[in-house]
């Protein structure tokens, strides 16, 4: 009779265990369905995957831009050289050189030439 009593709980412990496996296969099988779910854009977002207003949008691409500009103009004004494929500052006698040779170009540059026409007797 002992041995019997412990058949009659795996009979019902195994059920309940199984059924128990199948709630959590279900539940993982939704959570994993509802991950994989997308909301559908209002608007296009090939460029905006944020998904700011188009008119924001604009805004921020504008200022970019204008920061890209500021900092190409910026990076042009070190002084370097083309060293083993990779650029490096240039120091010493080199350096000077350089920024004299630039500051002749701007003073050109600002330069305005006036000829005036020859007069004739």
């Amino acid at each position: 009779m002992q041995g019997l009593s412990w058949l009659f709980i795996y009979a019902f412990a195994l059920p309940i265990f199984f059924i128990l496996l199948f709630v959590l296969y279900k539940f993982v099988d939704y959570k994993l369905r509802k991950d994989d779910e997308k909301i559908a854009p209002i608007f296009d977002t090939s460029d905006n995957v944020v998904g700011l207003p188009p008119e924001e949008l604009k805004k921020k691409k504008a200022e970019q831009q204008e920061a890209l500009k500021q900092l190409s103009e910026a990076i042009s004004k070190i002084p370097v050289k083309l060293v083993n494929g990779r650029f490096v500052p240039m120091e010493g006698e080199e350096l000077r050189a350089e920024l004299e040779r630039r500051k002749a170009e701007e003073a050109a540059k600002n330069l305005v030439q006036i000829t005036l026409p020859e007069q004739r007797n």
